[in-house]
């Protein structure tokens, strides 16, 4: 009996399919937490993370955008294989306690149903650690692109919430001269780029992720840029 007369063999396109998908499945999953919008300019957020969903299941969580709308519920995009930018429609003239409990919630449900089987923290503003300080990631990542507290309208807490996401974070990435920003934990590798991408970003892969980076981190350098 040749091939295609065996509708049981483990060569065809659904069986492939089927190995396909759970391969993917257990892919680690980088939660981005970003100040810009994916839709925004397209630069370094969208840049770093289109790269790494090569190898990772990026979750893209923006701010809340507030609506007329009676219940909270999160909205989901794909605008790229690999990323998943959600984004939590909140209702109008919520205070900012319940702002914030709102979008922990909204994100802690989605992680629980997805269940990732390793997390990896990739912050852009240090603001989300109010609604992220209990997630527990394999590696946390400061992208300091922007010194945010300078900008105009910056909240008052935001200074004291970026020394936090510092003393937590593994790795930090600034986009200028580091000498402003607060001090890092001797535990933390710091790394100045520019705001545009050229090369190749490397994250551990495997079980491992945490003891892993901290090898690769102190031994090889962990982001090449190439002006």
């Amino acid at each position: 009996m040749n091939l295609v007369e065996q509708p049981d063999s483990q060569l065809t396109p659904a069986f492939l399919n089927a190995n396909k998908k759970a391969a993917q499945s257990v892919r680690p999953t980088l939660l981005c937490l970003s100040h810009l919008r994916w839709g925004f300019v397209y630069q370094r957020p969208q840049q770093v993370m289109s790269r790494l969903a090569k190898d990772y299941d990026v979750l893209f969580f923006e701010e809340p955008l507030h609506d007329d709308i009676d219940y909270p519920w999160l909205e989901q995009i794909q605008p790229t294989e690999g990323v998943t930018v959600l984004v939590p429609r909140l209702p109008a003239g919520l205070e900012q306690t319940q702002t914030i409990a709102a979008q922990r919630e909204l994100l802690d449900a989605y992680l629980a149903m997805h269940a990732p089987s390793q997390l990896l923290l990739w912050y852009f503003t240090p603001m989300s650690l109010d609604f992220t300080s209990h997630l527990e990631g394999q590696v946390t990542i400061f992208d300091c692109m922007d010194e945010l507290s300078a900008f105009k309208g910056a909240p008052k807490e935001l200074v004291e919430k970026e020394q936090q996401l510092m003393h937590r974070a593994d790795v930090v990435f600034t986009g200028a001269s580091a000498s402003g920003r607060p001090r890092a934990s001797s535990m933390t590798t710091r790394m100045q780029f520019p705001a545009a991408l050229t090369s190749t970003i490397l994250l551990p892969r495997g079980n491992h992720c945490r003891s892993r980076w901290i090898r690769l981190r102190l031994r090889t350098p962990v982001l090449d840029f190439s002006a």
